[in-house]
């Protein structure tokens, strides 16, 4: 017995061809945000050592610094990066960061399926990405310079997918 039902007209696809573009952000994100969530997920577990690795980098900056005479700014600048080092610090900022490129991640994915939602979810991924740096290291210049250039990549992301909007039906 043959089924006349033709399945192209009950699951119609998208009569929209991707834009390059959009495919070429996509895959760039899929890149970028997957690297972030492995290395969230590897921050995580990792944060006892990556301390004590950066506390016996302070002890020896600290002396290298204290043999030499090196400008103020220099030490309080490397004074203020290390202190905020410490393994519960690298725990918070990782599993936010995890959760800032898993939002990225699922932004991406759904855009690349037409949907207008995962553009938001991409920006709310963005916005939390941005903040992470001055929760964790302050309004000083690492806080400001990490926080800066995190919005720099992200707001011309933010901006490229926004161009493509127009294609995203759902």
């Amino acid at each position: 017995m043959e089924s006349n039902t033709n399945f192209d007209q009950v699951n119609p696809a998208p009569s929209i061809a991707r834009p390059a573009f959009l495919i070429v952000l996509c895959i760039l994100t899929f890149i970028g945000s997957s690297y972030g969530v492995y290395s969230g997920i590897s921050g995580y577990f990792t944060a006892d050592f990556r301390a004590r690795v950066m506390s016996e980098t302070q002890n020896k900056m600290d002396e290298q610094m204290s043999n030499t005479a090196q400008p103020e700014m220099l030490k309080n600048f490397m004074g203020s990066m290390f202190s905020n080092m410490s393994a519960d610090n690298i725990r918070k900022s990782s599993l936010i960061n995890l959760i800032a490129n898993l939002l990225t991640l699922g932004g991406a994915v759904l855009m690349w399926g037409f949907r207008k939602s995962g553009y938001y979810l991409y920006i709310a991924g963005t916005i939390i990405w941005i903040i992470i740096p001055l929760i964790f290291f302050g309004g000083g210049l690492l806080g400001g310079i990490s926080s800066g250039l995190y919005a720099l990549v992200g707001i011309a992301f933010i901006i490229m997918y926004g161009v493509n909007v127009k294609y995203m039906v759902k």
